[in-house]
């Protein structure tokens, strides 16, 4: 034998071990991620968030006040009725924040129809996860004792959603800064508060409470508060049927400390990641007992929604071939607003590419799975696409990112660094940032006075 000989000739194949050195950086690339570090708000950041907060809500009031008094509204059987605000007896804040699924959330906050209840529709309140409205009940509650001149449950879930909303932007601003910088924590507020279904977030709708859920348990995962990240996916889980994957990143990010602190996969400190498995089973079994009790289906949600609701499995690409096939604009009665649907899925799908560069893999992760989700659940249409993306905020931080040119960047194997400086002159970066503003902003004023007057598109 030639002593001079590589061992791979002897060994394994060359291309084994190439495949095998792929599959090691692979695994070293996803589990990079090491502890975040934490990062305090001054004076100037709260100011900074109170005025997008304000800013952003006034501007979504005063759009829906323009609205309501040009646009005429759907009344009954599709028909226009023109209907400003003002009139006797009309309920305002029900026109401005409350459509849709709000009278389901409202009516669920205070126990949900069984079939002893006697009513036809009695399964169609199971369609909606029950934290939200368990949310709404004892703010209910309290206000029905105060005299004024609002429903209360309106004003309830009105009151939830903001505040749900102003302290997530708080845990984001805080996850963004970081991640990334406090530029980019500016950014990723802003963009959030821009998007064109941001009303969502404090309207009569669960999005802002999961929004501030999934932000937290990401903050608390990334800061290696595993029982605390544990909670609030199981919370999610309640809130919205993307809260069932939730626990897949964060387990990502598990696996990356428990990869970085050299411990084996045997090792007892494993078992810590069951705070991210428990909660949330424990809390989707309870779920579905108290749903088999009161209804005779363990899963009242699931059968719901595919029975009454058409939401079945289709894989992701069918709605968007169907669209390239039959093109659709979308109308007033129509709940598939098709070309604005569709360009957002690809945007979207774009954003997790966006994300994979510039952030870390759980975050990708969590994007691509809430992309994903709406694309291989809604049938054959992509009806409500664009309202369902308004909580996913690793799409906002990408874009925060991208406009910035900054890129996440571990340095070494277990220890963070602030995000890498891009080379993009400071005109470049402003451009890049009205290139995402100015369009949000314009579509967020469309749907506005789609949500506003009950065009089904903006369902």
């Amino acid at each position: 034998m030639n002593e001079g000989a590589s061992a791979t000739s002897v060994g394994t194949p060359v291309h084994d071990q190439q495949h095998s050195s792929w599959g090691r950086r692979a695994v070293d690339w996803v589990l990079r991620t090491g502890p975040l570090e934490r990062v305090g708000l001054e004076r100037a950041d709260w100011l900074f968030l109170a005025a997008v907060f304000l800013g952003s809500r006034l501007l979504i009031l005063a759009l829906s006040l323009v609205a309501t008094a040009i646009f005429p509204q759907i009344g009954p059987h599709g028909s226009f009725v023109y209907a400003p605000l003002g009139l006797p007896g009309q309920d305002v804040l029900a026109r401005l924040y409350a459509h849709f699924d709000s009278g389901w959330y409202i009516g669920i906050s205070h126990g949900y129809f069984t079939p002893a209840s006697g009513r036809p529709d009695w399964l169609v309140e199971w369609g909606f996860f029950p934290l939200y409205p368990l949310a709404l009940h004892p703010v209910d509650f309290v206000l029905s004792l105060v005299p004024q001149p609002f429903n209360t449950g309106v004003l309830a879930g009105v009151l939830v959603s903001h505040a749900a909303l102003f302290a997530s932007m708080v845990l984001l601003f805080r996850l963004a800064a970081a991640e990334l910088s406090p530029a980019a924590a500016r950014r990723t507020v802003v963009y959030l508060a821009a998007f064109p279904t941001s009303y969502v977030l404090s309207s009569v709708y669960p999005e802002g409470l999961f929004l501030l859920l999934t932000v937290g348990a990401f903050l608390a995962a990334r800061r290696r508060s595993w029982p605390v990240a544990g909670i609030l996916t199981a919370l999610a889980l309640l809130t919205r049927a993307q809260g069932l994957f939730l626990a897949l990143p964060l387990l990502l990010e598990f696996a990356a400390d428990h990869h970085a602190a050299g411990h084996r996969w045997r090792d007892v400190r494993v078992l810590r990641g069951l705070w991210l498995v428990v909660p949330p089973i424990v809390a989707l079994g309870g779920y579905a007992l108290y749903s088999h009790v009161q209804t005779g289906y363990w899963l009242a949600f699931s059968v719901a929604q595919a029975t009454l609701f058409g939401h079945r499995p289709t894989p992701p690409v069918y709605p968007l071939l169907r669209f390239v096939l039959a093109p659709q604009i979308g109308g007033p009665t129509s709940f598939d607003f098709g070309l604005a649907n569709f360009a957002g899925a690809v945007v979207f799908l774009a954003l997790i590419v966006v994300a994979w560069r510039r952030l870390p893999p759980a975050y990708t992760l969590w994007l691509a799975l809430c992309v994903l989700f709406p694309l291989s659940t809604n049938g054959h249409n992509l009806s409500g696409f664009v309202r369902y993306m308004a909580p996913t905020f690793p799409a906002f931080l990408a874009l925060a990112a991208w406009s910035l040119d900054e890129r996440w960047a571990p340095a070494g194997s277990a220890v963070e660094t602030r995000a890498a400086p891009g080379r993009l002159a400071a005109s470049a970066r402003e451009l890049r940032d009205r290139l995402v503003l100015a369009p949000s902003l314009v579509f967020l004023a469309v749907w506005v006075i789609m949500f506003v007057n009950g065009y089904y598109g903006a369902a």
